[in-house]
């Protein structure tokens, strides 16, 4: 338990430093749309963002924490076929060649989360998959977000 929060805990931080200066720091330009719906992809970047891209960052970072969360909280077939409705749902979202645009410290930032998610998800996968029939149901979902994940630099 102490070596999952050793690995959790960090992109928890991550994702809160990341959302606390995407707010301070970008929030009044993003503030145009009040549409919580009308959320840009994940990894996405427009004209009206900033030229850093933290706001992506903040945005993947927030997404693979709950990516991770969700899978922890699998129990049974029933709550894994919800995560891997979850999970099919950010893989369509996710604009890997966005995220390959982003300039060097947000890419760095980009890379790290995402290293970091892939290392965590390995570890809780492992315990999630020795429940009775969850592999079934969510290894395709969580194989095609892997995949994904790493085509990034492509």
């Amino acid at each position: 338990m102490s070596n999952l929060l050793k690995i959790v805990l960090p992109l928890i931080l991550l994702a809160a430093v990341a959302f606390l200066v995407w707010r301070f720091a970008f929030a009044p330009a993003a503030e145009t749309n009040n549409n919580a719906n009308d959320k840009p992809p994940a990894g996405a970047t427009s004209a009206s963002e900033d030229k850093t891209g933290l706001g992506a960052v903040g945005n993947l970072t927030e997404m693979l924490s709950q990516s991770a969360a969700m899978i922890k909280g699998i129990r049974n077939p029933q709550t894994a076929e919800l995560a891997a409705q979850q999970l099919d749902q950010f893989t369509d979202s996710l604009d890997i060649s966005a995220l390959s645009k982003l300039p060097g410290p947000a890419k760095m930032a980009t890379r790290g989360a995402i290293f970091g998610f892939q290392d965590t998800i390995d570890e809780m996968l492992e315990k999630t998959y020795e429940i009775a029939g969850v592999e079934d149901v969510l290894k395709p979902s969580v194989d095609r977000l892997m995949n994904k994940l790493g085509r990034f630099g492509e």
